[in-house]
């Protein structure tokens, strides 16, 4: 599988259990954020080191990541969102799959003031998945 560019999505990291997508625009929110040891957590260890490695998902902590961010609708259409995590910072997106091997779809990021996610956030990066299945070849959502 190459990692070149594909219009919005690039092949972040890949593992023997998983691999991760981020979107254009969410590597912009992360490089926003200003936080870079959180940043460094999450891109360096818990995506590369932990989702792409680890067999289990269970195996990643709640304050590691959390399976469900909540559902949220986009063009009529219920999109379950789930997020990497550490302190403040959310890289949000979805599980799914290209060519039958787990996928996380990244496709923003915030930083975190409540508890709850911010519905705008999450409600913009739930439309950057609207035509993922065209543009990654092989990807279900």
């Amino acid at each position: 599988m190459s990692d070149d560019d594909i219009e919005n999505w690039k092949l972040f990291c890949e593992g023997p259990n998983g691999q991760v997508w981020m979107h254009k625009d969410c590597m912009k929110e992360i490089t926003k954020a200003k936080v870079p040891k959180m940043t460094a957590k999450i891109l360096g260890d818990y995506m590369p080191e932990r989702f792409c490695k680890f067999e289990n998902l269970a195996d990643l902590t709640h304050e590691q990541f959390n399976p469900n961010e909540g559902a949220h609708k986009v063009a009529g259409i219920t999109i379950r969102m789930s997020a990497f995590k550490n302190y403040q910072l959310r890289v949000y997106g979805r599980l799914g799959s290209v060519h039958t091997v787990r996928a996380f779809f990244a496709c923003g990021a915030e930083i975190k003031k409540k508890d709850l996610a911010n519905p705008r956030a999450v409600k913009r990066c739930a439309s950057r998945l609207d035509a993922i299945e065209a543009e990654i070849e092989g990807a279900k959502l």
